[in-house]
């Protein structure tokens, strides 16, 4: 299966994202947020609050708001004064174009994992939850975390890192093993080679923008053991956040 994406944004049922560049040039965007579904039981749109919390997030990152923790106050504020009912994890990340840092703020089980160029895993985010398949959300109702309660991550990265970034239907299913190895094909397969040697700073960055994704060989086996299967055979189902 192969894709190529090149919309700043958009969202597909409970799920959005965005990514841009800033006004200045300086910093690239990059976001993911997960509504939360339970609250279509509840004749709420699950999918209006992690939408609007991205598109808010993208509009303060095309304003230049260089700090990741700014972009994702700013953000929670505009959601809470349009009224916006529903909850949603996020996953937000800034990419200094200058210095090659990336700041990351991630609240619940959205996130990210960076392979380093070289093989082996460089970050992966923690996942945050009160109880197994409760994580922590942003939301309209009392129960609902804060933007300061996301945890803040700071990585340098270098050219030939592989970004990948997604809610926890990806992380969920996919392995870091797996991830390596589909990252590893991609390597192969581009067409610009990254110097070996290169420490410089990322001069562009291309998150989605050309993506191969090649599922490992037991993707749709029933007796496959994901990252969820093993948490669940040890946890519980889903809270619903408005009970």
């Amino acid at each position: 299966v192969k894709a190529k994406n090149c919309k700043e944004g958009g969202y597909a049922g409970e799920d959005a994202y965005f990514k841009c560049l800033s006004e200045n040039g300086q910093t690239y965007g990059l976001g993911v947020a997960d509504g939360v579904w339970q609250w279509s039981e509840h004749g709420i749109d699950a999918g209006q609050f992690s939408k609007a919390l991205m598109d808010s997030a993208r509009d303060q990152v095309r304003g230049n708001v260089s700090s990741v923790s700014d972009v994702v106050a700013l953000a929670a504020e505009k959601v809470k004064r349009d009224k916006v009912l529903g909850s949603s994890t996020f996953c937000v990340s800034l990419v200094d174009m200058v210095r090659g840092t990336m700041q990351i703020a991630n609240l619940g089980d959205s996130g990210v994992l960076i392979l380093g160029r070289e093989g082996g895993v460089k970050l992966k985010t923690s996942q945050q939850e009160h109880s197994f398949g409760y994580p922590h959300q942003l939301g309209h109702h009392e129960r609902s975390d804060k933007p300061g309660d996301a945890l803040i991550s700071v990585v340098h990265l270098k050219a030939g890192d592989i970004i990948i970034k997604g809610s926890d239907g990806l992380f969920d299913n996919l392995s870091e093993e797996d991830a390596e190895e589909i990252a590893n094909q991609v390597r192969v397969s581009q067409v610009r080679p990254v110097p070996a040697k290169s420490d410089s700073p990322p001069s562009e960055v291309h998150s989605s923008e050309t993506n191969s994704f090649i599922p490992p060989p037991d993707a749709w086996s029933l007796s496959a053991h994901s990252p969820f299967a093993s948490l669940a055979s040890r946890g519980k189902g889903k809270v619903d956040p408005a009970d």
